[in-house]
């Protein structure tokens, strides 16, 4: 978790990205803060890397999301 995250989870963040067939299904979102949100979509290859993003052609059911300082 960033310092500068506000742990309000406002935002709906689709990990696979419904520009790429991503749904609302549970498995493929994930609630975030505002200040959140937008670090994921600005680092691309870290938020892969961490699932909070899956490719076109990945099941995000099958994708974990790493968390880090999470408690």
């Amino acid at each position: 978790m960033s310092p500068d995250c506000t742990g309000r989870a406002v935002h709906l963040h689709h990990r696979k990205l419904r520009s790429q067939g991503g749904t609302a299904d549970p498995s493929s979102t994930m609630k975030v803060c505002a200040f959140c949100h937008g670090a994921i979509h600005a680092s691309p290859a870290k938020s892969y890397a961490m699932g909070q993003l899956v490719k076109s052609w990945q099941d995000p059911a099958e994708v974990s999301i790493v968390t880090i300082g999470v408690s």
